[in-house]
Parts: structure tokens; C-alpha cells; sequence
């Protein structure tokens, strides 16, 4: 569960604090559950600015939100998605679904 105002996540019995950015990166997460999120959406709706691709600060923060609200290595939340972003998962799912591919021929 999520309190915004009090920028709080609760794990089981445990809350855990965030910052400002790292509560504003989850809430867009959570609101965009199952989505792609590149870099580039999550640059401008979380810091509203443009995506420099040079910058690792997403991916910064994005690790850092691992280590304080998704613990549970079984039931992953924030999913990467290698060269693309990250997908945030809701609570029916342990992982993410696989990414369709083309048929080989």
C-alpha cells in the first residue's frame, strides 16, 4: 500500500519512507501498472525535463526504489526491460509476461 501525502510504502507490517522523487517514481509507476515505461516518459513526467541519454539518474533511482520497496525477489514489482525501461507489475503477477516474438521461420 501507498500513502502519498505522507510519502510512505507498506510491506507487510513494515512502512518504509521515500523521498519526494522516489514516492513521484512509483506513484507514475503504479499508475501506469503493466505498461513500458522508457526512459524518456519516466525523465519527463517524474523530473520534467528532457531524457539525456547519457544520464543514468533513472536508473539510479529506479535501484535505489528496489532496495527500500521491492525486496521480495519471488514477487518482483519493477520489471526491466533490457535497452527499453522498466514495467511495473501488480499484485497478480510474479513476473512479467514475456515479450511476443516473432514466429522463426
Amino acid at each position: 500500500m501507498m500513502n502519498l501525502l505522507e510519502r510512505q510504502v507498506t510491506l507487510g507490517e513494515a512502512a518504509v519512507k521515500l523521498s519526494a522523487k522516489k514516492s513521484a517514481l512509483l506513484d507514475y509507476m503504479m499508475r501506469n501498472t503493466r505498461r513500458l515505461l522508457t526512459h524518456t516518459m519516466i525523465s519527463e513526467s517524474v523530473w520534467n525535463m528532457n531524457y539525456e541519454a547519457c544520464s543514468n539518474v533513472t536508473d539510479v533511482y529506479v535501484s535505489s526504489l528496489r532496495r527500500k520497496a521491492d525486496r521480495d525477489p519471488a514477487h518482483r514489482r519493477i520489471d526491466t526491460v533490457i535497452g527499453c525501461g522498466y514495467r511495473f507489475l501488480d499484485d497478480t503477477e510474479g513476473q512479467a509476461a514475456p515479450e511476443p516474438r516473432a514466429p522463426m521461420t
